[in-house]
């Protein structure tokens, strides 16, 4: 149960009438792209994050004119909007305009501590659900009655942790679990910390995605709502200790980032 987040980079074409023909070529070619990926079971991004989308889109001196503008005149809310494009990876086509486009990514980013510190901040908005006592907070009432939702509460702190840390060490890596461990092996975390927000991811993603069969065997459309209620008294603990590893991780980074400070 995931839906779309994709993005186009395309050559930079040196003739103006190429550059307009590309455009209408592959507003085309990414509209039928996202049809299709939806009838292979991956609905549509409710924020609009695909090639179809004009802003998900264009040359490589396009995307670097975006990444220049996101990261040295950085404002708050187009940052944690374009928060996600940070994790792409290449899939398909000239994989040498990804790679191409990563090392400017990184490069842009080194020493651009307002833009990191906006992403770190906004990291610790995502407190886990839990209470002083360390009981689940769940919703009262309504629809969603009883349950929490893993990946917003659960697993995106987790990845955005290790994006905000991967840009600000100059690291790569993409995938969550590769940039903790590459975190950890060059000393930005210890031990310790590694081991526990590796177990605790890991658990946080089986947890999901058993629910998500499970849905799916009772013909119910996956969802990312879990009820702790019916969860064994084992798998609470472990889930209460894993949203305590976020904890842990905030502290990472109101170190780093000095966020303690007013």
């Amino acid at each position: 149960a995931t839906d779309q987040d994709n993005a186009l980079v395309i050559e930079n074409c040196l003739v103006d009438f190429l550059e307009r023909a590309a455009e209408t070529y592959f507003s085309a070619f990414t509209e039928r792209m996202v049809t299709h990926l939806i009838k292979c079971g991956f609905p549509r991004c409710p924020g609009d994050m695909m090639a179809s989308s004009p802003q998900w889109r264009g040359t490589m001196d396009t995307w670097k004119g975006r990444v220049n503008t996101w990261t040295a005149a950085p404002e708050p809310e187009r940052v944690l909007a374009s928060s996600v494009f940070f994790d792409f990876r290449g899939v398909y086509g000239h994989k040498d305009l990804a790679e191409n486009l990563r090392q400017h990514v990184t490069n842009a980013c080194a020493g651009k501590d307002l833009f990191l510190r906006y992403l770190a901040a906004d990291c610790l908005n995502a407190k886990p659900p839990l209470t002083f006592f360390k009981n689940f907070m769940v919703e009262k009432d309504g629809a969603h009655k009883n349950t929490l939702d893993i990946k917003s509460r659960g697993l995106l702190p987790f990845m955005d942790f290790a994006r905000v840390m991967a840009l600000y060490h100059g690291i790569r890596e993409t995938s969550t679990l590769g940039r903790l461990e590459l975190l950890h092996q060059e000393g930005h975390l210890s031990r310790d910390l590694f081991h526990e927000a590796r177990e605790a991811f890991e658990f946080l993603l089986h947890s999901r995605l058993m629910h998500q069969l499970e849905q799916m065997q009772q013909a119910i459309t996956p969802h990312n709502r879990l009820d702790p209620g019916k969860l064994s008294s084992l798998e609470k603990r472990t889930l209460r200790e894993a949203f305590g590893v976020t904890t842990a991780l905030h502290g990472v980074l109101r170190e780093v980032f000095r966020l303690n400070m007013g």
